[in-house]
């Protein structure tokens, strides 16, 4: 039996760091914290460094409970939308 290596992660703390930079994308200030969003295709697995939005405390802290990951399942196209969109971003202007 042939092994099959897990795909490497893509990790970029510069990146993380930059979206620290940005306000919450439910519209409240600073200080954020950059929120990896659900894997898109596997829920279970946590995305890469650039699958990520920027969140203030109050919200990083809702969207961990039982009621936030409902909210965020809701949201996600929406949230993964806003991800790439900085991501693209970072990258124009990086």
């Amino acid at each position: 039996m042939v092994a099959i290596p897990k795909p490497k992660k893509n990790k970029d703390r510069k990146y993380l760091n930059w979206v620290k930079e940005h306000d919450c994308v439910f519209g409240h200030a600073g200080p954020c914290d950059p929120h990896h969003l659900p894997h898109p295709k596997n829920q279970t697995r946590r995305s890469d460094d650039y699958n990520v939005i920027p969140l203030c405390r109050k919200c990083h802290i809702y969207i961990d409970t039982a009621a936030g990951k409902r909210a965020e399942k809701d949201l996600l196209t929406e949230l993964l939308h806003k991800a790439k969109s900085l991501r693209g971003e970072y990258e124009n202007n990086g």
